[in-house]
């Protein structure tokens, strides 16, 4: 069998990360399906990607919203497999937050290649501790965290995976996802919603550009406002250059 890697796989933003890279390893028995990923746009509705026809995902880049009737939203972050393929679990729904991009596999191919290497086995394993962990964050801030205090550590967890310097050194977040989806999110109203950033922004914690890119003058100050302790996160593409990636495609 041989693996049809594209331009894409081999610049993928996680080609260091510890399950892309046991994937890859295995790349003569786990091949990209094709095509072999899809680029999702925020503003639009849920998107299915269940995974009942075989498929198995990992976000690559940029930051999506996990849809739940029963739980409402959740994050989703770079390296996540989508579902949880040892588990039974095929089904989901995701918003974008930025561009996002999504690798597939056949998920009998990563399962059977897991089966015979312990590396992709643990590697598997890990990333869906680490993504649980950021789940059980999200879980806590909505069940005992203020509105503002809610906002605040959502700002801070997607300033680490997505913020970018611009030409001043100044820490940008852009975030186009839908409104009612954020809210959603933190498991507030629209109004709670817009009072918390009105609140961020008259405490100097974040400065609203004209453009919808929003300045963090000092991450730490939301961390500690959210009672966070964040490790950084591997550094991402930028999500204007997602933009023109996706573009080209």
């Amino acid at each position: 069998m041989t693996c049809r890697a594209t331009l894409h796989c081999e610049n993928c933003v996680q080609r260091h990360s510890a399950l892309c890279s046991a994937i890859r390893a295995r790349a003569v028995s786990v091949c990209p399906l094709l095509p072999e990923f899809d680029g999702l746009l925020p503003g639009s509705e849920p998107v299915d990607v269940s995974l009942k026809g075989g498929r198995f995902g990992i976000l690559h880049s940029g930051l999506l919203l996990r849809c739940g009737a029963e739980t409402g939203m959740d994050i989703v972050s770079i390296g996540e497999p989508l579902g949880e393929a040892f588990r039974g679990h095929r089904e989901m729904r995701v918003t974008a937050v930025v561009p996002s991009e999504i690798c597939w596999y056949d998920v009998h191919e990563v399962e059977a290649a897991a089966l015979r290497d312990p590396r992709l086995y643990s590697a598997l394993a890990s990333a869906s501790s680490q993504a649980s962990g950021l789940r059980r964050i999200f879980t806590r801030m909505r069940s005992t965290l203020a509105p503002v205090e809610r906002l605040a550590g959502c700002l801070a967890i997607c300033a680490h995976r997505l913020a970018d310097r611009d030409r001043l050194g100044a820490l940008r977040l852009t975030l186009q996802c839908r409104h009612e989806d954020l809210a959603t999110l933190l498991a507030l109203s629209g109004t709670q919603l817009d009072e918390a950033r009105n609140e961020l922004v008259r405490r100097g914690l974040i400065v609203l550009h004209a453009d919808g890119g929003i300045e963090i003058p000092q991450l730490a100050l939301l961390e500690d406002l959210a009672g966070l302790d964040l490790p950084l996160a591997a550094p991402v593409v930028p999500a204007e250059r997602l933009v023109n990636r996706l573009r080209r495609i």
